[in-house]
């Protein structure tokens, strides 16, 4: 549709166009729709504004022509012009006179400010002819005269060049301002000379009143750079030389903190009296004229002070260097304005960059992980041969020494590096969320290591293989060897132990006010909260591996209880069928079912909370009595089967007098002997589990166990 309401429409270039490209028939056919449509639209559009043509004609009615309605708005177009070309003429005239008016007031301000800068010339030749004469005295009014020459110069320059500035703004140029600006430039150097010296004399004299002005003077000159070159070049410099130079003797070693406090000295008694003025806090003094000389002398005396090949060293020189630039904020930086323009100071920033924190924190974290790495590496072997009559380990692990909060060596030092992280020795500030980070690493260090121990402890697991240099590096010996787990139950103690002691440590405000104490910002709150949440997941890991440590513990107390006992109950029946033996009053599986667990007690007292030992020794108990019931019962249905099955071949045992302490009672048969048997046995492991103080607890396999006895007692 666009194509066909272009100006340059070419019906026969548009039929030649697309006749290459579709069939005439189609493009007819496409051409005839297109015109159907715009039918329609076009009646649609009279249809919809037929009321308005209706409307317009009504009004219309009694119009005969045209140009009656055309005359009158001609008139009118014509007076518009001439007015608006009457206005056109005005605002030209208006605006040259504007002009006009602009070019005057220009040509005056410059005038003034010719006048206004020869006046300032005139005076300035004025005071610095008279200030010549005066010379450079050092007598107290004779030098006070100069200064307020000088201060009067300083203000008359000031003046001039904001006149200069002035005339900079207007439009074009004077040959005589260009004259007098050079002339103002000249006084200026002079000026500036005279009071450079004057400046230096009034510090070296500590003349309070002369620095004032001369402060002023630098002010008003917009040159503090040149008042801080020159502090630092006549003042500083030769100071801070001569105080390192009385301090160093050939072939002699000086320790840093004694020069740089013999430096402090010098610096404070030359400079200080400047820095308290309140003209001084407009001056870069701390990073302009202290810093620079202090940091290169440094770097002449000792080159490799920012090297951290030696951490100690390392640290020294850093702790005792930005002593020292504390010293200088804390003296030299008087308000907040000067205090964040000294630390923003690219000098100064350059300076912190110097120190090579990364490398000295990588130096600290080897060194600190190598006093753990032997004791984790050493005691997380996987298994070892010992002799069965030694029992499942015990001293694997290494004891702490006395005194100290932990009971094994591993704990002990894992605490021991987590201080060291935070201590004078070891940390530098800049580096202390890198020391933090450490230190949770160790907690999860530690958390691992003891989940390597349970692991090995775990009953569950199968021994690994015997190696031919572990067979060949034990000596051979006629007792019966077995593959076992290298750590006992001692060891699991204590490192349960050891763990809910560093859990609470970690959870304890101590340990958490001395990380947020090394922080930059110690009442930053963003921080704390970090900190503390950090500590708070890494404690309830300790948490979860208390738990781990918990179950082996119960785990293997029982395995040792009854890992032979049980196969003694199923043997009973063999030691009684058709045989004349009676039985035994104090069994010696029972005292070894109870052993395990009266060794656990002793262990825990005075290292394990009574509540925690008692709450795994009823686990151990109603444990043990559930599997002793359960092969109880597998022995009783044993004996009925082989009574039932001998009654059927006739050979049913005569019955014997008892010989056990049975009370006289009458053995009829082996059954009955070993029903009198599991009843001493199980009155026997009543009263072994009551020395324990375990016994009168609710538990339902210890009860169950005593039924059984009764009921045995009432059938015998």
């Amino acid at each position: 549709r666009e194509m066909f309401e272009g100006e340059s429409f070419d019906p026969k270039s548009f039929v030649q166009w697309h006749r290459q490209r579709v069939p005439l028939d189609r493009l007819s056919k496409d051409l005839n729709q297109l015109a159907l449509t715009l039918r329609q639209q076009l009646l649609a559009l009279i249809n919809s504004g037929y009321a308005d043509f209706v409307e317009l004609s009504a009004i219309l009615a009694g119009v005969h022509s045209a140009s009656q309605i055309r005359e009158p708005l001609t008139a009118l177009k014509l007076q518009i012009k001439d007015v608006h070309n009457q206005f056109e003429t005005h605002l030209l005239t208006l605006r040259n006179r504007h002009k006009q008016l602009t070019a005057v007031q220009q040509s005056r301000q410059r005038l003034m400010v010719i006048a206004s800068t020869h006046r300032n010339c005139q005076n300035l030749r004025r005071l610095i002819t008279e200030l010549s004469k005066r010379g450079q005295d050092e007598v107290g009014e004779a030098f006070e005269a100069s200064t307020n020459l000088l201060e009067r110069l300083s203000l008359q320059i000031g003046n001039a060049q904001s006149w200069l500035e002035w005339d900079g703004q207007l439009e074009g140029s004077c040959p005589l301002m260009v004259t007098l600006a050079k002339e103002v430039a000249e006084f200026s150097k002079q000026t500036l000379d005279l009071l450079v010296r004057q400046f230096v004399t009034a510090v070296k004299t500590k003349r309070t009143e002369s620095i004032q002005k001369c402060l002023r003077c630098f002010i008003n000159l917009n040159s503090q750079s040149r008042a801080t070159e020159a502090l630092r070049e006549h003042i500083v410099a030769p100071v801070i030389r001569q105080s390192f130079q009385q301090n160093i003797k050939p072939n002699a070693t000086v320790a840093l903190d004694s020069l740089l406090e013999s430096s402090w000295s010098a610096i404070t008694d030359a400079v200080e009296h400047v820095c308290v003025l309140k003209e001084a806090e407009e001056f870069s003094i701390a990073s302009d004229s202290i810093w620079p000389d202090v940091v290169a002398t440094l770097e002449s005396i000792s080159p490799s002070i920012f090297s951290p090949a030696l951490p100690d060293r390392f640290h020294q020189n850093y702790t005792i260097c930005y002593a020292y630039l504390n010293r200088i904020e804390r003296s030299f930086c008087r308000s907040s304005t000067s205090l964040t323009t000294f630390q923003r100071h690219p000098r100064v920033i350059d300076f912190h960059k110097k120190w090579a924190t990364d490398v000295y924190f990588k130096l600290r974290q080897q060194e600190l992980f190598e006093q753990l790495r032997p004791l984790w590496s050493k005691q997380t072997a996987t298994a070892t041969i010992v002799t069965a009559s030694a029992g499942a380990g015990g001293d694997a692990l290494d004891v702490a020494p006395e005194g100290s909060n932990f009971a094994l060596t591993a704990t002990a030092t894992a605490s021991k590096v987590i201080r060291e992280c935070f201590s004078d020795r070891v940390l530098i500030p800049v580096a202390t969320h890198r020391f933090f980070r450490f230190s949770l690493q160790i907690l999860s260090g530690y958390c691992h290591w003891v989940d390597t121990l349970v692991q090995q402890a775990n009953p569950s697991q199968p021994p690994p293989a015997t190696t031919a240099t572990a067979t060949a590096s034990t000596p051979a010996t006629s007792e019966s060897r077995t593959l076992i787990s290298s750590i006992g139950i001692k060891d699991l103690v204590l490192v349960f132990s050891d763990t809910v002691a560093l859990m609470e440590w970690v959870r304890s405000p101590q340990l958490l006010q001395l990380i947020v104490q090394r922080f930059p910002n110690p009442n930053d709150q963003v921080a704390r909260e970090a900190v503390t949440t950090a500590l708070l997941v890494a404690a309830n890991r300790l948490g979860g591996q208390t738990t781990a440590v918990s179950q082996i513990i119960v785990q293997r107390v029982c395995r040792e209880s009854l890992e032979r006992t049980l196969a003694t109950v199923r043997n009973i029946s063999a030691k009684f069928q058709l045989t004349n033996k009676t039985a035994t009053p104090r069994s010696a599986y029972i005292t070894q079912m109870v052993t395990p667990l009266q060794l656990l007690l002793k262990l825990c007292d005075s290292i394990i909370p009574s509540e925690v030992s008692t709450g795994w020794a009823e686990e151990i108990v109603e444990q043990i009595c559930s599997k002793y019931l359960s092969a109880l019962q597998q022995l009783l249905a044993s004996v009925k089967k082989t009574e039932q099955i001998l009654k059927r071949l006739g050979t049913q045992q005569p019955a014997q007098p008892s010989e056990s302490g049975g009370g006289g009672v009458p053995v009829n048969s082996g059954s009955d002997k070993i029903m009198q048997q599991i009843i001493l046995d199980v009155n026997y492991l009543v009263e072994s589990i009551s020395e324990t103080g375990v016994v009168g607890r609710d538990f339902p396999a210890l009860k169950n166990l005593l039924s059984e006895a009764l009921l045995l007692t009432a059938n015998q």
